[in-house]
């Protein structure tokens, strides 16, 4: 506690002894001209995702989807009934096909970030910088 005050000490005098430099007659003008600058320039929308990643996780879940389609593979049916006869209902001409419940919950996570994203962090994002 004793080097504390010491250290005070030593800095009062050292800014008693030395006068501290006024600021220039413009000084507070040419701060506030600065801000008021930098606030009048136009923020633009940036997405927490960019679009080449979307894209990216997008091509990742349509090869998720057809590779197992294409090839027959079938994974065993979750134990949701209701989320079963949904998923396996989707039909093409001549193929039969059926949606595994890992990927209709990964596809469903992946939708509701998305409208996250779009909707509500957009909204706020324009509320925020009018």
């Amino acid at each position: 506690m004793e080097h504390m005050r010491d250290i005070d000490d030593l800095i009062k005098n050292i800014v008693h002894e030395e006068d501290l430099e006024a600021p220039s007659s413009g000084f507070t003008n040419s701060v506030m001209d600065t801000l008021m600058a930098t606030n009048r320039k136009a923020k633009a929308y940036k997405p927490l995702i960019p679009k080449y990643i979307l894209a990216g996780i997008t091509a990742l879940l349509l090869l998720i989807i057809l590779l197992p389609i294409m090839s027959g593979y079938q994974v065993p049916a979750t134990k949701i009934p209701w989320l079963d006869k949904i998923t396996n209902g989707f039909t093409m001409p001549h193929l039969s096909i059926t949606i595994p419940g890992e990927i209709s919950y990964i596809l469903t996570s992946a939708l509701i970030l998305v409208l996250i994203q779009v909707f509500v962090i957009g909204t706020l994002y324009k509320r925020m910088h009018r």
